[in-house]
């Protein structure tokens, strides 16, 4: 059923409701996990309940909650802090710079679109999905003890998107087989649907991603033995919920995270990629024709009945670099793609990020993006370079290679740019966040003098986010 206007407006204050009762808590860090799993994934919540609310109407339920949200917390803040103690922190200059330098080339391209419908939607979903959210990274995430706890969230807040996604389809299809195999659309087209299937699969991401942080960052076996008791169960996720970007994600997630996170353990490689090898035989063995067709075999073929195949976006893409030689500097404009490829102003997009940044926006945008993955990519080379297995910062760096893991394929084989610039920038920001809170704490253990001789000048220096 659609949601009336009454109805949304209950659903705008029940939200904001919740919301602000985690901020006054001592758990804001669950808001910073609930706005990483992105707005279609809370859509998908109210789809459930029978609400069908546009990705318009989400944004603007953002705009009113969000803004209110963040000033009475700051306020909340300022009450019960001393004189000349850090409200906010420090944030990561260079990320912030950069980040408005995106938004700067994007609302630049508006003024000389062919596509001012699609291109304002863009944009404004930039704003309110990535760029306001992004700040909550630096505010929520205020101490070490917090960043542990957001980890923690970070297993709990996907797995019970998962359970509840799944008892609701148990309840309403039958079997979770049934419904995460797939069915045949009543259309035409006959395009293969599974709803809700990447808000399934990119919870199983996040929760390895966690779990292996959990891995690299302590000390003993039952750490080391928790992803690859968990691989089984996220692998059957997200084979079976369908979503090929995810799909390659995953397979670099569970390279480069098991790889870190058990470096020198030569046992526990060897046992993660047998359980691997394992689990995907079964799953290919239980999983229906048209999942394993789309899964599989879509990816050499052209239009396939399980949907778009890979060839045909790799097809998107090619034509986006031509329309960009067209116009190399600046582009063709924000939301110009879908008049390009399309000849209409309608919601489209080629399902590659870096692609539409370049025709739209032009070597000037495809630059500040580029600059924007240089930073964060740094920062946990560093990290990972030279810290030992075993620490948090190093347990922090290793969960921040599996979310970049996770943006670069999502970005580069599905999501255009409104919809994945805005997980991207909060991903960046977390992770530069808990990075450097742990870097100052294990600082402060090292160096007690140099904490206290600052003590005089902030009362908490663990706030601070550090330069890059």
């Amino acid at each position: 059923m659609g949601i009336g206007l009454t109805q949304y407006m209950w659903v705008t204050i029940i939200v904001g409701g919740v919301i602000g009762i985690v901020v006054l808590t001592k758990v804001p860090e669950m808001l910073v996990v609930v706005l990483m799993l992105g707005g279609a994934y809370i859509q998908y919540v109210f789809v459930l309940f029978g609400y069908q609310i546009t990705r318009r109407q989400f944004a603007t339920a953002g705009a009113i909650i969000f803004i209110p949200l963040v000033l009475l917390f700051l306020m909340m803040r300022m009450l019960h802090t001393r004189e000349r103690e850090a409200i906010i922190g420090r944030p990561n200059w260079a990320f912030i710079v950069t980040s408005v330098a995106m938004g700067a080339v994007f609302l630049i391209g508006l003024s000389y679109t062919l596509a001012p419908v699609y291109g304002a939607q863009k944009t404004g979903e930039y704003f309110i999905f990535g760029m306001a959210p992004m700040l909550l990274a630096f505010v929520f995430l205020r101490d070490l003890a917090s960043a542990r706890r957001f980890l923690v969230w970070v297993v709990v807040i996907p797995a019970l998107t998962i359970c509840i996604t799944s008892v609701y389809t148990i309840a309403t299809r039958g079997t979770l087989f049934v419904w995460m195999g797939g069915e045949r659309a009543a259309t035409s087209s006959g395009e293969f649907t599974i709803a809700g299937h990447g808000g399934i699969s990119g919870a199983a991401l996040m929760i390895l991603a966690a779990f292996l942080a959990l891995a690299a960052g302590r000390q003993g076996t039952k750490w080391k033995a928790l992803p690859i008791l968990a691989l089984p169960i996220l692998t059957f996720y997200i084979f079976f919920a369908g979503t090929r970007s995810n799909f390659v994600s995953f397979f670099f997630l569970v390279v480069v995270g098991f790889f870190f996170a058990y470096k020198g353990s030569r046992k526990a490689l060897l046992a993660t990629f047998g359980v691997l090898v394992l689990s995907g035989a079964i799953l290919v063995a239980l999983a229906p024709e048209e999942l394993r067709e789309r899964m599989l075999s879509s990816w050499l073929s052209g239009e396939t009945a399980p949907g778009a195949a890979a060839r045909g976006r790799l097809g998107w893409a090619i034509d986006c670099v031509g329309f960009w030689s067209q116009s190399p500097v600046i582009g063709w404009g924000t939301g110009d793609y879908t008049i390009l490829e399309d000849g209409m102003d309608v919601y489209d997009y080629p399902h590659n990020m870096y692609a539409e940044v370049l025709a739209e926006n032009g070597i000037v945008g495809f630059t500040v993006f580029v600059a924007l993955w240089y930073l964060v990519l740094r920062r946990l080379w560093r990290c990972l370079r030279d810290e030992e297995p075993g620490t948090e910062l190093y347990g922090f760096a290793v969960f921040g290679m599996c979310l970049m893991a996770m943006e670069f394929f999502t970005g580069a084989a599905h999501f255009g740019l409104a919809h994945h610039s805005c997980t991207l920038l909060i991903s960046s920001a977390v992770i530069l966040r808990t990075t450097f809170l742990a870097e100052e704490a294990r600082l402060s253990e090292e160096h007690p003098e140099a904490e206290e001789a600052e003590a005089g000048v902030m009362a908490h220096p663990v706030l601070k986010a550090g330069p890059l």
